[in-house]
């Protein structure tokens, strides 16, 4: 659906064409210089075409169809969906990693932009179905919109590490829906069995104190960080 792109309105190739406009018309404007592209397409993003940079009677076919386009683009801004929430800030502040440790400052203000920017785009995506429908937009094409938004937000602001795949972002978003906040922390650091993780978190830390070097008590949480980083692998002790 129509967007703005760094305060932009723009529309896709798509939706050109889904207004009745034809590919050869769209070809036959660019090599002309009567549309502007904003962003190439690529990395699962749709190509996207300054709005106002068409000619009247292009204007004219896509708000005979989609309405009026720039209302539209203003209703599918993802940052006026995001609110704050105190449960997630208290959940994260009182969460405990499995060898009791509170989550970094850092760590804790990510996961708090992510919970409202997943919160923010479900409620997006609830009111942007009925669009979708109204628009013609394929099924599939919802959350590479939905992605698009995301890579939008300045991170300065709303720090995350949210998937921009459309297919991922999709995944996540069910995630979230059935854990929670918890599916937020790191996959190495939670499980829907709490007791399972610890039980392994523990086996794990027996293990490093087997080593054959007997670490002292700092290298054994260096060498923890390292292997849920992927950095160092290390054999249970007993199996």
């Amino acid at each position: 659906m129509p967007q703005y792109h760094n305060g932009i309105l723009c529309i896709t190739v798509d939706e050109w064409l889904q207004s009745g406009l034809t590919y050869d018309q769209y070809k036959n404007d660019k090599r002309r210089g009567y549309l502007t592209i904003i962003r190439t397409g690529g990395g699962g993003h749709p190509a996207l075409i300054e709005y106002n940079t068409l000619r009247g009677d292009r204007r004219a076919v896509i708000e005979g169809h989609f309405g009026d386009v720039s209302r539209l683009a203003q209703r599918a801004t993802l940052e006026d969906y995001i609110k704050p929430d105190a449960d997630a800030a208290r959940y994260y502040t009182a969460y405990r990693l499995p060898d009791g440790r509170p989550l970094r400052e850092e760590a804790r203000v990510k996961y708090l932009s992510e919970a409202c920017i997943l919160n923010a785009l479900i409620r997006y995506l609830n009111d942007a179905r009925a669009r979708r429908r109204a628009m013609g937009m394929r099924k599939g094409e919802l959350y590479t919109h939905a992605a698009g938004l995301i890579d939008e937000l300045d991170r300065s602001r709303y720090p995350h590490d949210l998937p921009l795949n459309p297919r991922r972002l999709k995944e996540l978003v069910q995630k979230y829906r059935e854990n929670g906040y918890e599916a937020l922390v790191h996959g190495n650091w939670c499980n829907r069995n709490s007791r399972k993780v610890n039980e392994k978190v523990e086996r794990l830390l027996i293990s490093i104190y087997c080593m054959e070097n007997l670490p002292f008590g700092e290298w054994v949480h260096d060498y923890y960080l390292q292997f849920l980083s992927g950095t160092l692998r290390i054999a249970d002790a007993e199996t």
